[in-house]
C-alpha cells in the first residue's frame, strides 16, 4: 500500500488505494475513512471496505470518542462498553477508531470493525496493525493534501501576477519577495529564498541586479 500512496497524485487517488487496500488487509473485517470537511465540523467519507457499510455518509466529529480524546479509541466488546455513536448500526464486534493528526492537526479518522470475536494475542495483533496502516494513511494524505496547496498557489500566483495591482501597489517590486523554489509539476517544494525579482523587466524598473530562477517553475511570492 505504501508504493502505492506514494505514487498518487491526488487525494482522490489515495483514498481508491486505501479502500482497496484496506479490504485486503483487514481480511473479513468492515470500516471505513472519514475526512473533516474545510469549513464545518462534519466529517465525509471518502472510503469504504468490508461487506457492512459502518459509518454514515457524513457525521459530527463529537460521535466519535477517538476524536474527542484525541487519541485511539478501541473498544473490544462493545455490548458492555460505551462506544461511537456514528455507526449506522450498533456494533457487535471489537472495533478501533484512530483519528489521523498530523502537525497537530486532526483532519481525518480511520475506523475498524471486526466481524468476529477477537480476544488476547489476536486483539492485539489486530490492533498494531491498524495503526500502523493508519500511520501510513496520515503521512502520505498530509503530503498530498500539501503538494496539491502548492501547485494551486502556483497556478493563482502565474494567473494573478501575484495580486499587486489588485492589493493596491504602485511598484510591487520595490519590497522583498520571497522565491518558491517548486518542482517541474509542482507537487514538491524545494526550497524558499529572500530575493529580489527574477523577472527582468520587474528588475530594470527597480534598477535592481536580477535574480537567475534555479527552477524552471520558481515564482516569485509577495511576504
Amino acid at each position: 500500500m505504501n508504493d502505492l500512496l506514494l505514487s498518487c497524485e491526488t487525494q482522490v487517488e489515495a483514498y481508491e488505494v486505501i479502500a482497496s487496500s484496506a479490504g485486503a488487509l483487514f481480511v473479513g473485517c468492515s470500516g471505513g475513512l472519514a475526512i473533516r470537511e474545510a469549513t464545518a465540523q462534519n466529517l465525509r467519507v471518502v472510503a469504504t471496505w468490508g461487506h457492512e457499510r459502518t459509518l454514515p455518509a457524513t457525521f459530527l466529529s463529537d460521535a466519535c470518542w477517538a476524536l474527542r480524546r484525541g487519541e485511539p479509541y478501541e473498544v473490544a466488546d462493545p455490548p458492555h462498553s460505551i462506544h461511537c455513536q456514528h455507526f449506522t448500526t450498533p456494533p457487535a464486534y471489537a472495533y478501533l477508531c484512530v483519528p489521523l493528526t498530523v502537525r497537530g492537526e486532526t483532519f481525518g479518522l480511520l475506523q475498524v470493525s471486526a466481524a468476529t470475536d477477537l480476544t488476547g494475542e489476536a486483539f492485539h495483533e489486530w490492533r498494531t496493525l491498524i495503526l500502523k496502516v493508519s500511520g501510513s494513511i496520515k503521512l502520505a494524505l498530509s503530503n498530498l493534501k500539501l503538494r496539491e496547496a502548492l501547485r494551486e498557489q502556483a497556478i493563482h500566483d502565474a494567473l494573478t501576477g501575484n495580486c499587486a495591482a489588485a492589493n493596491g501597489l504602485a511598484n510591487p517590486w520595490r519590497s522583498p519577495c520571497w522565491i518558491w523554489i517548486i518542482s517541474r509539476d509542482s507537487t514538491t517544494l524545494l526550497a524558499m529564498k529572500r530575493a529580489t525579482p527574477s523577472c527582468e523587466r520587474s528588475a530594470n524598473y527597480c534598477g535592481v541586479p536580477r535574480v537567475r530562477a534555479i527552477s524552471p517553475s520558481a515564482t516569485a511570492v509577495r511576504n
